[in-house]
């Protein structure tokens, strides 16, 4: 009884020493298990969940809240392309709105996604070719000339956008302005452009010449004032029809000082019959302390108080009648008043003014006389 008693008490000391052994390491094993199971839980079930809800929540159309569970999701799975899915469709909605704004805002996160943003930007070009069917030239001009520089197709409606401001300004009369903006436009894509520009240099043209003729015209006789319209001057008029000659007759109207003088005679006779301007035009300042004579002793120049000095057939009015002298669109006068000036010399130039030709109204001879290039008359 002994015996077994004390077998019994060594079998159950055993037990008792393996429960000692096992009981830390069942507890390692299972506290293990739990960690595993939470570790598995975070990183892979509840990311997976986390997934799906955002995956639902994007077909749903509920892009912002699928926006933000991609986004804590970070680099895993492949939220990453998630996001940018999630910006493009925000982008569309954005527009489809009418809101540029926030439309432009996730567009402009999707540089990094050029089929994305390929999207995207056919959806804009749409927009901006709508603003233009609604007169919004403003917002369509920014949109194509900003984030649809070199978007196929932008350029045409850039230049259309160009035209419609032309025109507006054309019908308004700003046509200067008007012509800046049609010489800017593509002429082989907008040919009418091109059209338009020309109409507006021969409207302000015909303009300045109606004014130039109110100006220096009384009754179809050129006054002795003549003054040409600055406008002439504008670089839009460059090169069309006679601008050139009216500048240039502007030119002629400004002072001859001495040393221009032949470079001035040189440029009447470039304009030839323009306004008479070789025949007697400026008659004054060609004949300005110049003398002409000829072999039969007869000799003609004006002095520096622009009266004439010479030996030709004249009317001699003395007194009242005989005061003042004046030399008009190349004929010279005398007289007291415009009411009582009378013809005296008619002239007319040749061979870059060595010739002069003077016909007198005392006797209705015409005088040839020659230019003296004696150093003192020169």
């Amino acid at each position: 009884m002994q015996k077994r008693a004390f077998e019994k008490k060594i079998c159950t000391s055993k037990a008792s020493e393996t429960r000692r052994l096992w009981l830390p390491i069942c507890a390692v094993l299972l506290l293990s298990i739990v960690t595993f199971s939470v570790r598995l839980y975070q990183s892979v079930l509840l990311p997976n969940k986390h997934y799906r809800d955002a995956d639902t929540m994007f077909w749903k159309g509920d892009y912002h809240s699928a926006l933000y569970a991609f986004l804590t999701l970070e680099d895993q799975y492949d939220s990453s392309a998630r996001v940018l899915d999630c910006y493009t469709e925000l982008a569309l909605q954005e527009l489809e709105r009418g809101n540029l704004p926030g439309a432009l805002d996730y567009y402009h996160l999707l540089y990094e996604s050029p089929v994305r943003e390929e999207v995207v930007s056919a959806a804009l070009f749409s927009f901006a070719i709508g603003r233009i069917g609604t007169f919004d030239y403003s917002t369509a001009h920014n949109l194509l000339n900003n984030e649809l520089s070199g978007y196929e197709g932008s350029d045409y409606y850039l230049n259309l956008i160009k035209f419609h401001l032309g025109v507006d300004l054309y019908e308004h009369g700003e046509y200067e302005q008007a012509h800046s903006v049609f010489i800017a436009i593509d002429a082989e894509t907008l040919p009418q452009a091109e059209e338009y520009a020309i109409n507006c240099r021969k409207i302000c043209y015909d303009r300045l010449i109606a004014e130039f003729n109110d100006l220096n015209y009384i009754n179809g006789v050129m006054s002795a004032q003549v003054s040409v319209p600055q406008g002439f001057d504008s670089p839009m008029l460059d090169g069309f029809a006679d601008t050139e000659k009216y500048r240039a007759y502007a030119h002629l109207l400004g002072p001859w000082l001495a040393k221009d003088r032949e470079a001035k005679i040189a440029l009447v006779y470039e304009l030839g019959d323009f306004l008479d301007s070789a025949d007697h035009g400026f008659s004054m300042q060609r004949l300005y302390l110049r003398r002409y004579t000829n072999v039969y002793g007869r000799y003609f120049s004006i002095g520096s108080d622009g009266s004439a000095d010479t030996n030709l057939p004249r009317y001699f009015l003395g007194g009242y009648y005989g005061l003042y002298s004046k030399i008009e669109n190349g004929v010279y006068y005398i007289g007291s008043d415009e009411a009582k000036w009378t013809k005296q010399f008619s002239f007319s130039f040749a061979d870059s003014d060595k010739t002069l030709r003077v016909y007198c109204h005392a006797n209705g001879y015409i005088y040839e006389l020659t230019l003296d290039e004696s150093p003192v008359y020169r």
